[in-house]
Formats: C-alpha cells, structure tokens, sequence
C-alpha cells in the first residue's frame, strides 16, 4: 500500500483556519464584555436609556 499524495490539511480548512483565528480572541471577548454590560447596579436604568435616547 502506497501513500497518497493528498496533502494532510485540505487547502479549504487551511484557509478557514487562517481566516477564523484573528477573531477568535474577539468572540471569546463578547461574552464578558455582555456580563460587564449588564451587571453592575444601573444595568437596567442604562439600558432603558440606550433604547429611549431621547429622555422619554
């Protein structure tokens, strides 16, 4: 039995591979930075504000 010629990462992972990593720190981001959003005491009266600009 021959080996096969067939690289061993196909070129389609290698480049969603390249393509994803600059991200990833970005998304692992996101969550805390929603747990900071919408924890302290006044997360309720800011996000009312955000959705309300105006003062009404």
């Amino acid at each position: 039995m021959g080996r096969s010629n067939a690289p061993s990462t196909p070129a389609s992972t290698t480049f969603h591979s390249r393509r994803s990593t600059p991200s990833t720190p970005v998304a692992a981001r996101m969550p805390a930075d929603l747990h900071e959003l919408l924890m302290p005491p006044d997360a309720a009266r800011r996000m009312l504000a955000f959705f309300q600009p105006d003062g009404a």
